[in-house]
């Protein structure tokens, strides 16, 4: 958990700076390996009655909210023939 960000894009930085270096590939015995990650992020106030128990469970809820709508992206695009934005 990080303490004391003062805004949602200051932790998205450091989310996608962790997924980044997770994800590089790195060689062991001759062979490339790598793996994925994902991550949840939620807030709360000082003053809130949230439990981290709860706070961890909207972390989830929102990291399998935006894979299942990574899943829906890529069907539709698929589906047409489309492209996503910014990539050939």
């Amino acid at each position: 958990m990080l303490e004391n960000l003062e805004s949602l894009d200051n932790a998205e930085i450091v989310a996608k700076k962790l997924v980044y270096f997770i994800q590089k590939t790195i060689k062991i015995d001759n062979q490339n390996v790598s793996v994925g990650a994902s991550i949840g992020i939620s807030f709360y106030l000082k003053n809130s009655e949230i439990t981290p128990h709860q706070l961890i469970n909207k972390a989830d809820e929102h990291m399998y909210q935006l894979k299942i709508n990574k899943k829906i992206l890529n069907f539709i695009l698929q589906k047409f023939s489309l492209t996503r934005p910014g990539l050939s």
